[in-house]
């Protein structure tokens, strides 16, 4: 590689490459990170092994092929962050290609089919003037900053066309259509290797000097179907604002994707719900990095640091917590002039924004003029005509009652029958649990429904045996677990583990409870393992000749971490 030259002015790293070098993860000698990072205005170390903290390492290589000058100072620790504008969108979900007839005079033999032709159409926001062009088998180059694409043909390569400032704009150019029949299998899909992109859309804001090196960039491949038709899927988008290039990356959990054209959906699996999926309670507000989703509230991620080390939606681990946090002016409050949209990205608890009417600041917590509000509900534009969807109060998590021992009964016989037609527990047993100790059961409850449970006893030896299966021991430091049972209509949407996560939070907060003991089959032990659980062998216990693992988790030692548990 090139050499590299650095010199620090003012805050500002200035970096001087070699223009035949390619800046590309992994590098071939070297690191690709600098020792730090900054964030919220705080310093991080770089972790090792290098890794990219919000999305996979080899998105990186859609950035750019050398470093560029950082055009801003770095901010006093005590100062927000300022946001960037982003004055144009392609929504990349409307992106799709349409079909079109060759429509020549020119003869066509006997048996051969008509030639097909594909246009591209999406949808795109412009807060600005903007000019859009279309590259086909495109190379890239950044050239002052800007990204700069050369077509492998000069004839893919569509005409710049300009569009006013407006929202949900339609973009379609019957005269730029792509003939793929000339296309090799390699040219349908981007190779790192190859550097060629089968399809760049360039949306360069058309304001003059004002907004001189701000332009949206969307990369997309092509797939050739079964059938010989084709179709096109987005790969990655960009930003760049202010000659630097900024990769945009999703945020599952962030939108509402309920509209006036789309019915509220019935499926089960559907969730539309601002709540965080451990507490079912607090809004959600933190995200897990580097797979990003946002699940979870401040008190819930703050415990989540004490434990093992996975994001409860995909079981992956994370290496950081990002808490965005949407306030906005009260009613009839009039703010301080110091106040002005900010996005402050932290690692901790400071206060962030999103939108145009969005304020942040570090002390907005106890700020008059503020006041928080759900962060997916700062990000969604609404609809007049959306209809307003009425639901039922929020799920919630309790202690069972012998009341519920019916419900509960009726979902474990029909969940946990096994080969020889017997239940974990009977009935009887379920009701003697729930009258000695419903303290250590917790149900999950939907609309007034049970939707899943753990029904859990006292015990005071080392290991499970058999007494174990239907005894409580009052006062005793270790709890074992009997079952876990979710309805099976709300069966692999994730609530069993979301429901065990919320369990072993709870029992953090019962005085002089050491750990939780369970057995289970081969086929649950990793299960149990990604939530904590470490195997202590083969159990004494048998079911029907049925063996099973014993497990424990361990909640001395972290237990009386209760900050922010409401415990």
């Amino acid at each position: 590689m090139g050499s590299v030259l650095s010199r620090r002015i003012a805050g500002v790293e200035d970096i001087d490459i070699q223009a035949n070098s390619a800046y590309r993860f992994p590098p071939k000698s070297g690191n690709y990170f600098a020792s730090h990072f900054f964030m919220g205005g705080e310093k991080f170390d770089t972790p090792h092994p290098e890794g990219y903290l919000f999305g996979e390492n080899m998105d990186l290589n859609f950035l750019g092929n050398r470093p560029v000058q950082f055009p801003y100072v770095t901010p006093a620790p005590h100062e927000p962050v300022k946001t960037l504008r982003s004055l144009v969108n392609i929504r990349k979900d409307s992106l799709r290609l349409v079909r079109y007839k060759d429509d020549s005079d020119a003869p066509v033999e006997e048996g051969e089919k008509p030639k097909v032709q594909y246009g591209v159409e999406f949808t795109f926001d412009a807060d600005a003037r903007v000019a859009i062009t279309l590259y086909c088998q495109a190379f890239e180059e950044f050239s002052n900053g800007m990204a700069v694409y050369s077509p492998k043909d000069p004839s893919m390569v569509s005409e710049t066309v300009h569009y006013k400032r407006g929202v949900s704009q339609q973009f379609s150019m019957p005269s730029f259509k792509i003939d793929f029949s000339d296309w090799k299998e390699e040219d349908l899909n981007f190779d790192l290797d190859r550097g060629v992109f089968p399809m760049v859309i360039q949306a360069v804001v058309d304001e003059g000097d004002d907004c001189l090196g701000h332009a949206h960039v969307l990369l997309a491949a092509f797939e050739r179907h079964v059938d010989g038709s084709f179709s096109v899927k987005p790969l990655k988008q960009k930003q760049i604002v202010d000659r630097v290039s900024y990769l945009l990356q999703e945020i599952y959990g962030i939108e509402n994707k309920n509209n006036q054209e789309t019915k509220p959906s019935d499926d089960e699996n559907s969730d539309n719900s601002n709540e965080c999926v451990v507490c079912l309670s607090d809004l959600r507000d933190t995200l897990i990095l580097p797979c990003r989703h946002l699940c979870l509230c401040n008190s819930c991620a703050d415990t989540l640091r004490y434990q093992a080390n996975n994001c409860p939606i995909c079981r992956l681990p994370f290496r950081a917590l990002l808490q965005i946090r949407a306030v906005r002016k009260k009613p009839g409050a009039l703010s301080p002039v110091s106040f002005s949209p900010v996005l402050a990205q932290t690692m901790d608890h400071d206060e962030h924004s999103l939108d145009r009417q969005v304020y942040a600041t570090r002390q907005v917590s106890g700020s008059p003029f503020l006041k928080p509000f759900s962060l997916r509900a700062a990000v969604r534009v609404v609809s007049p005509l959306q209809q307003r969807r009425h639901t039922l109060p929020a799920s919630e998590f309790r202690n069972l009652t012998p009341q519920d021992a019916i419900s509960v009964f009726e979902i474990e016989r029909e969940a946990f029958v096994s080969v020889s037609g017997e239940c974990p527990l009977i009935l009887d047993e379920v009701l003697n649990f729930l009258s000695q100790c419903p303290e250590l059961s917790l149900g999950w409850f939907e609309e007034g429904q049970l939707v899943a449970f753990i029904i859990g006893s006292g015990w005071d030896k080392e290991r499970l045996s058999q007494e174990a299966m239907t005894h409580h021991v009052p006062n005793s430091p270790s709890v074992h677990i009997h079952v876990l049972s979710v309805h099976r209509h709300c069966r692999q949407q994730g609530k069993g583990s979301i429901l065990l996560w919320r369990y072993l939070q709870y029992l953090r907060c019962v005085p002089g409870l050491r750990r939780a003991l369970l057995i289970c089959e081969d086929f649950l032990v990793p299960f149990y393992l990604k939530a904590g659980f470490k195997e202590k062998g083969p159990s004494a216990i048998s079911v029907s000749n049925m063996q099973f693992h014993e497990m424990e988790y361990t909640v001395g030692g972290q237990a009386y971490a209760r900050r922010n548990s409401g415990c």
